[in-house]
């Protein structure tokens, strides 16, 4: 999992064949954090567990991102 997410730009996709893919370990990383979040709203505000928290990570260089309520 480390070497596949490290960045290192090669990605073996079989025995046979190694593709140089630069965007798979940010694809493989978005894939495992997921990109999509549903928060439950009470009174007016976000409820949230006592160890709970909202985090955005920008795995693939800025770009416009819509927030839809």
């Amino acid at each position: 999992m480390d070497r596949m997410l490290r960045g290192d730009g090669v990605t073996t996709m079989s025995k046979s064949s190694t593709v140089t893919v630069r965007d798979t370990p940010v694809d493989l990383r978005a894939m495992l954090l997921g990109h999509s979040l549903t928060l439950q709203i009470s009174g007016g505000e976000v409820v949230l567990g006592k160890w709970q928290r909202v985090l955005m990570a920008e795995l693939d260089g800025p770009r416009t991102r819509t927030v839809r309520l």
